[in-house]
């Protein structure tokens, strides 16, 4: 089972309050248990620190063996996310426009990705059509069968390709949707080009969806493309698996 920050936080507290209350009851300071209890804080405290990092990333001028500081940008979305652990919170700031061109597993928490000082775009990507080994097309994916996965997109332009998507991919998305999954857009452009069949969501294996939409331009063309399968103009209150800010999809 993963164990979130929020989790851990509570454990910090709870441990603080057990060392209060041994402390009171035998009226002395014991040095034994309040060592004990600066080393459980304090592999906790590494664990929260490990587990929320901020990661700026270049497509062009990144290197993935960077630290991945403003200074120093990583390459790759793929690889930031490795220096979390599952269920952690990861954000991604983009000095540059980036394309997913490939499956982008998610292990629960949350992933943050933002323009950073300036709307840069994030495109997903078509499916090579020479790679049959590809059964879903460049997009976010969750581990099936782990926690709430989150995702906010901020400050950029986002894409979809600009061409069909072959028939051997499976439910084209730029979420591939496994469980329970929300994302928000916040400050953003969308846009799908008329070649594209891309959904925003893709649910071959079922799920439930949180969609949130705020301060983003949103074009006509949308409509009936946030969800697969579901068609537009549908209000998502009459859906059991789609929760939406949106008053019809």
């Amino acid at each position: 089972m993963t164990t979130t920050p929020e989790e851990i936080a509570n454990l910090v507290s709870a441990t603080n309050a057990l060392l209060d209350e041994i402390i009171g009851k035998e009226g002395v300071r014991d040095a034994q248990v309040l060592a004990y209890g600066a080393q459980i804080n304090g592999v906790i405290a590494n664990f929260l620190s490990a587990s929320r990092r901020t990661i700026f990333v270049h497509a062009t001028l990144g290197d993935d063996l960077n630290p991945g500081t403003e200074a120093e940008p990583m390459r790759t979305i793929d690889e930031a996310l490795k220096s979390i652990p599952a269920g952690g919170q990861l954000t991604v700031n983009l000095l540059s426009d980036y394309t997913v061109d490939r499956v982008i597993t998610l292990q629960g928490g949350s992933l943050f990705v933002a323009g950073y000082n300036e709307q840069h775009r994030l495109t997903f990507a078509d499916v090579n059509p020479l790679d049959r080994t590809l059964e879903r097309s460049p997009g976010f994916m969750p581990v099936q069968g782990g926690n709430l996965q989150y995702v906010r997109l901020q400050n950029l332009y986002v894409s979809g390709a600009n061409v069909p998507t072959p028939p051997e991919c499976l439910s084209p998305g730029f979420f591939q949707v496994n469980g329970l999954m929300a994302v928000r857009f916040h400050a953003c452009e969308l846009e799908l080009p008329a070649g594209s069949d891309q959904n925003v969501f893709a649910s071959p294996n079922g799920g439930v969806v949180t969609l949130v939409v705020t301060n983003s331009i949103v074009p006509p063309e949308m409509a009936g493309r946030w969800v697969d399968n579901v068609a537009a103009g549908t209000d998502p209150l009459t859906l059991r698996t789609v929760v939406s800010n949106l008053s019809a999809l």
